[in-house]
């Protein structure tokens, strides 16, 4: 409604003098559906709740905003609702101003927030036949309010129930809580900072709306105008609204742990209905980054498995090795294509794979140190010393956490078809085929480290085994027919005592099968390192720390003057202590339950005894029935 037909229409209802409203119909079933909202609001949020149900209705009949309802107010409000028909509402106004004068303390023209509540909540409560024409219709309008705010209320308290759930489940088996939370929180923030400005923004929930609630934004935007515009403190636009890092920290930590004082402070239904939208979102978001987190720690274990199941000791040559099935044009360097593609095959993903923490920190090349920190077996959850320079999976956002996952399950799926993929292939024509010359030379020129006794070697050596002692029976078959003579046995004697010349010759297959089944019972002496190589490899491990610490330094960290560094620390700080306080006070069991408890243990125990006896009875009686 523009303001040229408010002032018409206020202007038109101040110069009626009498009028008759016409009753409606269906006051009673209005009464009865007002007092089941009002019932369940109170048993979901307490008491404390239908005040707040009056202030934002009163605040929304307050069209100036001056504290302060008048009869203008209330019948536009009403006209405005489709309420109150265009043709009633003069009639409507002076029965409306009636009510007010009757309703006001000082016999004003206007009803304050209090006396609004005293007038029209005590009169829902009466019998509908005492009760005057106005009030029909504010009981619809009271009641349609009504429903939309206790919506918002319920479902705006359980998202909230549901992300502390999730924040506990996330902490089960962390050793450093503390630590992981705010790893944990840096990772959701960078998951809603959809665009990676280090700022929430309008147009990043916008998104996530999208993602995981639905396309239809119908009023979304002016729900979440009017929450950024109290939440921040930037003077922008609608369209560029945001929250800083140390906004949202303190927004979250409030919605979470403060939550009466923060609805206290929630003046209008629309902000009421944005915040429920918000927590919605939000509940959504870290749900989906436990499921994608709790993953990637799930591939960690299975990885760190496969590894024991099939490299054992030497599973520290894990690196090398992916590193080179990986380093497809075998030049000792591994670029980003290279990954991608390896991944991409190994996955059979139908679109090529973009491993999101690498392409966001544009890097080109790895050697193998580099490429090693993103290894299952080198990342961790949390760490757990301040000078450890590791990939940290809690610190990864949902986008990178999904990416790692796919990452990690290829190259366990490679490491579980060790040593089967050292198999070399030679193609002909159209068909892939096992070049077996060229797959004996990768075995026969393996180092001892390289060739650790496994299933898949014991199969080949075995089958070797088979063959050479077929060969071998063949030929002392065929010696036994062949009845040496005196004069052969003597020859032979003779060439026996005759050294033979020295003469180097190639390692047989068969030596290297010996040498496999040696190391069954026989341990790999490792060669001494000098002191020259010692310190050559803490200058290369120096220099790989620097490296790994420039990767992990993320595009999505904060660069800020020390004061706001601080502040976000310090919002930070609060909400984990919140989160963990909450946990702790989770855990305390009243003394009543311990009490009950107690004596349900009692009650169990006196029927496992009574049990007992009757078993023992049965056994003596089954053991004379066998006697007998």
């Amino acid at each position: 409604m523009g303001l040229t037909s408010f002032l018409a229409i206020v202007v038109s209802l101040a110069v009626v003098q009498s009028a008759v409203i016409p009753n409606r119909e269906g006051l009673e079933p209005c009464q009865v559906e007002y007092s089941q909202l009002v019932g369940n609001l109170v048993a979901s949020e307490g008491t404390g709740a239908v005040s707040t149900l009056w202030r934002l209705v009163f605040n929304k009949l307050d069209l100036n905003g001056d504290s302060k309802v008048g009869a203008a107010e209330l019948v536009i409000n009403l006209e405005t609702a489709n309420i109150l028909a265009r043709s009633d509402t003069e009639a409507a106004y002076s029965s409306v101003r009636d009510l007010i004068r009757v309703g006001s303390n000082h016999e004003s023209k206007d009803l304050d927030e209090s006396e609004f509540k005293d007038t029209v909540g005590a009169t829902l409560g009466r019998s509908s036949s005492a009760i005057e024409p106005p009030y029909t219709y504010l009981c619809e309008y009271v009641t349609m309010e009504a429903r939309e705010i206790i919506t918002s209320f319920q479902n705006f308290t359980r998202n909230a129930v549901n992300i502390k759930e999730d924040l506990r489940d996330l902490l089960q088996e962390s050793k450093s809580p503390e630590q992981a939370l705010k790893n944990i929180w840096e990772g959701i923030f960078k998951s809603i900072d959809v665009d990676g400005d280090e700022e929430v923004s309008l147009q990043d929930i916008t998104h996530l709306h999208h993602q995981y609630i639905n396309q239809n934004d119908d009023g979304l935007k002016v729900e979440l105008t009017a929450i950024f515009q109290v939440s921040s403190k930037n003077d922008k636009s609608s369209e560029e609204l945001s929250m800083t890092t140390e906004e949202f920290y303190s927004n979250i930590k409030s919605l979470l742990y403060d939550t009466d004082n923060f609805i206290d402070e929630i003046a209008t239904i629309t902000q009421l209905k944005g915040w429920s939208s918000l927590s919605q979102i939000l509940a959504s978001s870290i749900g989906d980054f436990k499921s994608k987190y709790q993953q990637s720690l799930e591939c960690k274990h299975d990885y760190e498995d496969e590894l024991i199941k099939y490299l054992a000791a030497d599973k520290s040559f894990s690196s090398e090795y992916l590193f080179t099935i990986f380093d497809s044009k075998k030049d000792g360097v591994l670029d980003y294509s290279e990954i991608s593609h390896a991944v991409t095959s190994t996955m059979q993903l139908e679109t090529e794979f973009s491993f999101s923490i690498v392409a966001q920190h544009q890097i080109n090349s790895f050697n193998v140190d580099e490429f090693s920190f993103y290894l299952p077996d080198r990342v961790v959850d949390t760490v757990t010393t301040s000078n450890e320079s590791k990939l940290e999976l809690s610190r990864l956002s949902t986008n990178q956490q999904e990416t790692w996952n796919i990452f990690c399950h290829s190259v366990k799926s490679i490491i579980s078809q060790f040593p089967l993929n050292l198999v070399v292939k030679a193609e002909e024509g159209d068909e892939d085929v096992v070049d077996i010359s060229q797959s004996i030379d990768v075995i026969i020129n393996s180092s001892e480290e390289d060739l650790v006794v496994l299933p898949d070697i014991t199969r080949l050596y075995q089958k070797v085994k088979e063959i050479m002692d077929k060969q071998e029976k063949e030929t002392t078959t065929a010696a036994a027919e062949d009845v040496p003579t005196t004069e052969t046995i003597e020859e032979e004697e003779e060439e026996e005592t005759t050294p033979p010349p020295t003469v180097e010759t190639t390692t047989p297959l068969l030596t290297t099968m010996e040498m496999i089944e040696d190391e069954e019972t026989t341990t790999i002496e490792q060669p001494a390192v000098s002191e020259e190589e010692t310190t050559q490899q803490q200058l290369d491990t120096t220099e790989t720390s620097t490296v790994v610490a420039d990767v992990i330094t993320t595009v999505g960290d904060v660069i800020m003057s020390t004061t706001r560094e601080e502040e976000v620390e310090s919002e930070l700080a609060d909400l984990v202590k919140s989160i963990i306080s909450d946990m702790k006070e989770g855990k305390e069991v009243p003394a009543s339950e311990e009490k009950e408890a107690e004596a349900d243990a009692e009650k169990i125990a006196q029927v496992d005894e009574k049990e007992g006896g009757e078993i023992e009875r049965e056994l003596q009686q089954l053991f004379k029935m066998e006697k007998n």
